[in-house]
């Protein structure tokens, strides 16, 4: 009888396995980009973490309400998730560094490109650097793409920052940079700022430099820079990124 019992279970067991087995797995995704419309060049986001930008999918002919897929895009403007289910969805990105876009439909069919064409408050790029006497100098070179001589949308640059980093991760959150150097713009005009390059400085903190050493050893004796440019709109402050650069240095 006992025999027959803990057989019995094991039937009812293996029945539910194959049961739960039988579930459909995701057979889509997405691979999507951020471009600048006016130049189609990929738009810099933070480190993917919870302060970059965020994309919410949501599908719309799922048997019931779906719950929204969040996921967050990489530092180079592209955004990820390969596994999605085919299907109808609609797209919001949020904590974006671009002017506001509507919600989008998206259609999942297999691995899907998307491009999203927006338009950044700002670009920011470094023209040159240099490292003497754990002392950073950059010259910062800040555009628009959007005709801002005649519609400024009430934007205003307030400030130019560098960051440094051990790792190539870099943003303005303390856990993704190990210093700051700042350039106030806020008495400045933004057609002045925009005429040509500004000289940003940062002091190398010795500390950390003895700190990470070995991490920076491993790198091959780099360390990594990234620009910023602040933009005010609509009493918020955003923030738009540059590529990010290496540096040498003598340990």
């Amino acid at each position: 009888m006992k025999l027959k019992y803990t057989m019995l279970v094991c039937c009812i067991l293996s029945l539910t396995a194959c049961s739960l087995d039988n579930y459909d797995t995701p057979d889509g995704g997405i691979n999507g980009s951020v471009v600048d419309v006016a130049t189609g060049e990929l738009v810099p986001q933070p480190v993917n973490a919870t302060t970059g930008m965020r994309v919410r999918l949501t599908q719309q002919d799922w048997k019931v309400e779906a719950e929204s897929q969040l996921f967050y895009a990489q530092e180079n403007g592209q955004f990820i998730n390969g596994q999605l289910f085919n299907g109808e969805y609609t797209m919001v990105l949020e904590q974006t560094n671009f002017f506001p876009v509507e919600e989008q439909s998206v259609t999942i069919n297999g691995q899907t490109n998307v491009i999203v064409e927006v338009v950044p408050y700002a670009n920011v790029s470094i023209a040159n650097i240099s490292l003497k006497d754990l002392i950073i100098n950059a010259d910062v070179i800040v555009g628009r793409t959007w005709n801002w001589q005649t519609d400024s949308k009430d934007c205003k640059i307030t400030a130019i920052k560098l960051y440094w980093n051990v790792s190539n991760h870099i943003d303005r959150d303390a856990g993704h940079n190990l210093g700051t150097g700042n350039l106030n713009c806020s008495t400045m005009s933004d057609a002045d700022i925009l005429s040509g390059g500004q000289q940003v400085s940062m002091e190398i903190n010795s500390a950390n430099i003895n700190k990470y050493a070995h991490f920076i050893k491993a790198n091959g004796n780099k360390i990594y820079v990234r620009a910023v440019v602040v933009t005010k709109y609509a009493g918020t402050e955003y923030y738009n990124y540059s590529n990010i650069q290496e540096l040498n240095i003598e340990l």
